[in-house]
């Protein structure tokens, strides 16, 4: 907003109005009103995209869904039962759905895309207004350049409709003036409800995002838990097959350890029970990251690619915190 007025009084101190051609000019309403058209554009742009996010975030569950049933249908089809990661894919895109996404879709919905809709809407009178001056700047123009060239006739012979002509334009003239003057405190106005207008959407927006990202990190602790976590050592379904076919005998050669492990290896005893067990932490981005060891994260801290403002949840913390936040957890993250 400093900017915008330190902008718009070295635009004043131009030449305000001046002629080009015969169509009237004024540089700083030209400058306002560019502006106050890039503001309209992108608030249309911030509902748009909080649309998208919404779509995009319940298309993320129902992959998830899709995936798990494509998985069991290949596993039903080859085996007796699928294993148990698949129960779990199909169960977290489930409850992620109903616990994490929905409220996200409808807060978004009732929350920030409203109040984009709204601060789209400062920005809709503008349009008709920039309309309405445009019309009377033509005919002031018009007049403007019958006058003139009337006065150049009446030189060698007086003129009847010079007198009615100045009339009009000196009518268009005042119009012209006291429309870009209305028109000029308006856009200032909006910008100077701007901020209070815009920031509550951004509030809004990341508490939804670190909401979801809590209530993801609780779904998938509370199903790999349930289910009884790793699941690495248990030995290749496809082994069970008979070993003629061509297609069972090439995939039990598949080393199961080649399967990535659904939590991370134990961790050293050194490490207090409080603290074992998965651990997630959000980056730069504010995207959630992990599993991870409480002893990764102390290696992380050490290598600088998290640091004390770092969010991460875990453990026997309840919520999201800062590392720097929880004085035991810093310590022995730094002990380690």
């Amino acid at each position: 907003m400093k900017a915008f007025k330190r902008s718009m009084i070295q635009t004043s101190q131009l030449i305000k109005t001046k002629v080009k051609g015969s169509g009237t000019e004024d540089d700083e309403y030209e400058y306002m009103a560019s502006s106050i058209e890039k503001l309209a554009k992108n608030s249309e742009q911030i509902g748009k995209y909080g649309g998208q996010l919404i779509d995009n975030f319940h298309s993320f569950t129902s992959t998830l869904k899709f995936m798990g049933k494509a998985f069991e249908e290949i596993y039903l089809i080859t085996e007796d039962q699928p294993p148990e990661e698949v129960q779990q894919l199909l169960k977290i895109s489930e409850e992620l759905d109903e616990v994490a996404v929905r409220p996200f879709q409808e807060n978004l919905r009732s929350g920030f895309i409203d109040q984009a809709q709204e601060f789209s809407n400062l920005f809709a009178p503008m349009k008709d207004k920039h309309a309405q001056r445009k019309k009377i700047q033509l005919e002031y123009d018009y007049y403007k350049d019958k006058v003139k060239t009337l006065v150049e006739k009446s030189k060698a012979t007086p003129n009847s409709e010079l007198p009615r002509m100045k009339e009009k334009m000196a009518s268009y003239e005042e119009q012209y003036e006291t429309i870009t003057t209305s028109n000029k405190n308006d856009m200032r106005d909006m910008m100077d409800r701007r901020p209070g207008s815009l920031d509550p959407m951004l509030r809004l927006l990341m508490t939804e995002i670190l909401q979801y990202s809590k209530k993801m990190g609780e779904v998938v602790q509370r199903i790999n838990t349930s289910t009884g976590g790793d699941s690495s050592n248990k030995p290749n379904p496809f082994k069970r097959r008979d070993s003629g076919n061509a297609l069972n005998s090439a995939m039990s050669n598949v080393s199961v350890s080649s399967r990535p492990p659904t939590v991370p290896p134990p961790v050293r005893a050194v490490v207090p029970p409080q603290y074992q067990g998965q651990w997630f932490y959000l980056d730069e981005a504010v995207q959630q990251q992990g599993p991870n060891t409480f002893q990764e994260l102390a290696q992380m801290l050490k290598r600088g690619q998290i640091n004390s403002e770092t969010h991460i949840f875990g453990g026997n913390l309840q919520d999201w915190t800062k590392i720097c936040d929880n004085a035991d957890v810093q310590r022995t993250l730094q002990s380690l």
